[in-house]
């Protein structure tokens, strides 16, 4: 089997801690964002149609940049601008709320342009093009009904040299089935060891222990 697959990017964050646009910001010379890189590994695996979900401030010569790309390398590109009062109630009041809401309100922004199984990403994070063939393997066995898969990855190869990182510590049973996710936003390196630190009381992780850097695989129904 080999189904129609979309790759959703979600790309709607303000960059508030980063202070600006991450999402678009290139990383090497030839001014490539990683979601760039994500779109050469999904198109690689099969993935033919890209979904990016974009706040207002994405300026237009970026939508263009992308716009073209898409002609080249002859793949579906759709828009998703996230609104913050898509997909809430009439009478619900968000006049104090300034960022957008978060993962699950995004996703739902693109409901109405998704009607295949999809991979959801992060528009900044790399996953490497193994997570995207697995995925598109995955959608021609698995996936179906309220099914979703997730790629994990061992911490110790997602550390920064640069200080504290937050990951999602996975529980799985003995058949690999997700159980949790627990989050953890101090995770470094001291010496040889990876340690977190939580209500005060240091913690040593296993560096091959698995953790959630969102990427999801779902069926369409999902939504």
């Amino acid at each position: 089997m080999n189904s129609k697959k979309t790759l959703l990017i979600l790309a709607g964050g303000l960059g508030s801690r980063y202070k600006g646009l991450k999402q678009i910001d290139g990383i090497l010379d030839n001014g490539s964002p990683i979601l760039e890189y994500s779109l050469y590994d999904a198109l690689e695996a099969g993935f033919s149609k890209m979904v990016v979900v974009v706040n207002r401030l994405i300026p237009q010569s970026y939508i263009d940049r992308l716009n073209i790309i898409s002609g080249k390398a002859d793949f579906e590109l759709h828009w998703v601008y996230q609104e913050k009062e898509n997909f809430l109630p009439p009478d619900f009041d968000f006049s104090q709320r300034e960022k957008p809401w978060g993962t699950g309100h995004a996703v739902l922004c693109a409901k109405n342009v998704v009607q295949e199984p999809f991979v959801m990403i992060n528009a900044d994070d790399f996953y490497g093009k193994e997570a995207y063939q697995l995925a598109a393997e995955e959608i021609d066995m698995h996936i179906s009904g309220a099914q979703f898969g997730m790629a994990a990855y061992p911490v110790g190869t997602t550390l920064s040299g640069n200080g504290n990182v937050a990951r999602g510590i996975c529980t799985l049973d003995a058949e690999n089935y997700l159980v949790k996710i627990e989050e953890q936003t101090s995770i470094r390196k001291e010496g040889n060891l990876i340690m977190y630190t939580e209500k005060g009381k240091d913690t040593e992780i296993d560096p091959d222990a698995l953790i959630f850097y969102e990427f999801f695989h779902f069926s369409s129904e999902y939504f």
